[in-house]
């Protein structure tokens, strides 16, 4: 059996480990501070989700045609995104439309910068341009619906 100042050792040392983890985050996008409707909002909720780890909230911020498509979204998020802890992110720009294929007021392509950290403790930057469509239904664009992010467009 291992002393107790050997245990209080390991622990400690353990402790510091989280402590230096939890210190890498930074700053993520304040979905209070963006206009309640819009793409960049929708943006944020998702990136704030995703750091949680809150796979069913993650899902529920998705596109509604790529949810429908999906037999099990949290899955897919979760065995995509679980690795990559993310620290930070930052919007750095948005733009209506999606390259000229839909309609500008059914779809945004929002520029983030993210950080995170792989499993094996390095830590990554990547520039995403995420796709968020506004749908009333799934596969049924509409002023009136929801901003849904595009999951696989928000890949790192």
């Amino acid at each position: 059996m291992a002393s107790p100042q050997k245990f209080l050792t390991i622990l400690s040392i353990l402790a510091l480990g989280f402590v230096a983890a939890a210190s890498l985050a930074g700053p993520l996008p304040d979905p209070d501070a963006l206009e309640t409707d819009s793409p960049q909002r929708a943006l944020a909720l998702y990136l704030a989700a995703w750091r949680a780890e809150d796979w069913p909230a993650l899902a529920s911020l998705c596109q509604l045609s790529w949810r429908a498509r999906q037999e099990a979204p949290e899955v897919f998020l979760r065995e995509r995104l679980a690795e990559r802890r993310l620290l930070a992110a930052e919007i750095t720009g948005a733009t209506q439309g999606c390259g000229g294929i839909f309609p500008s007021f059914h779809c945004a392509t929002v520029r983030v910068t993210l950080s995170y950290q792989t499993p094996d403790g390095r830590v990554r930057t990547s520039l995403i341009h995420a796709r968020l469509f506004r749908e009333d239904a799934p596969g049924q664009l509409g002023e009136r619906g929801s901003w849904g992010v595009n999951p696989l467009s928000a890949l790192p």
